[in-house]
């Protein structure tokens, strides 16, 4: 009995889904069985980089590709003669042509604007300053979107590093008591930590001494990617 290629699914510009007509074996789940041409030169040969087991179908293969598929171009994939299934079967040689379409799929109608706002601002533990905040039953709460993203500015100009990263944040406690002309030296390190974020997209800092406290005041407004706009006003002593 031959095992034999029932069906060739383009999943993805780097994903190709095999349907075979049994169940197959350990040793089917290997690249060497498999070589990808491209036919029509729109595209180099892409190398199949890896072939995976689909853990809720026992007769499929996923194919890995190192280069994208073009839309519409011309492929041939060759198995080789040998792939096993569980019943003793192999197959013979194969050699399949296909045009993948790789159509863009419509948005889902479920996502919203928040998850949109989630996925560019990010989403992590919400803090007060002291602690972990806490939802009232007992939950860890999330903070989320442009306030989220905020925290994090915030939390970076107001730094003086993290264990792992010394040069995170300006270390603004060495402008404390220091002579007004360090102001302007502040300020463009604030700036350059703040431009780090890859949420940011400008940001404007003004930085006023206490010349009896030797304190600092820090005065920001930051533009964030998709034209949101977010000031914070925070002091350093």
């Amino acid at each position: 009995m031959t095992l034999e290629l029932q069906s060739l699914f383009v999943r993805s510009p780097r994903r190709i889904r095999l349907r075979y007509t049994g169940a197959l074996a350990a040793g089917a789940y290997s690249a060497s069985w498999f070589a990808l041409a491209c036919l029509d030169g729109s595209t180099s040969d892409p190398a199949i980089t890896g072939a995976f087991l689909v853990p809720t179908a026992s007769d499929e293969i996923e194919l890995a590709l190192g280069v994208d598929l073009s839309p519409g171009g011309e492929y041939q994939l060759t198995s080789a003669a040998g792939i096993p299934a569980v019943d003793a079967s192999v197959t013979a040689l194969d050699v399949t042509a296909f045009r993948p379409s790789l159509a863009r799929q419509a948005p889902s109608a479920s996502v919203s604007s928040d998850d949109t706002q989630a996925l560019l601002y990010g989403e992590d533990l919400a803090h007060d300053g002291s602690d972990l905040v806490e939802t009232p039953d007992g939950d860890l709460a999330l903070s989320t979107g442009p306030e989220n993203a905020m925290l994090g500015v915030v939390r970076r100009a107001l730094s003086d590093g993290l264990p792992y990263n010394a040069a995170y944040g300006p270390h603004l406690r060495r402008f404390v008591d220091a002579p007004s002309p360090s102001v302007r030296a502040a300020r463009g390190s604030i700036e350059r930590q703040l431009r780090l974020d890859d949420r940011v997209k400008s940001v404007s800092i003004t930085v006023l001494p206490d010349d009896n406290s030797g304190d600092l005041t820090l005065q920001g407004t930051v533009e964030l990617i998709g034209g949101l706009k977010r000031s914070f006003n925070e002091s350093v002593t």
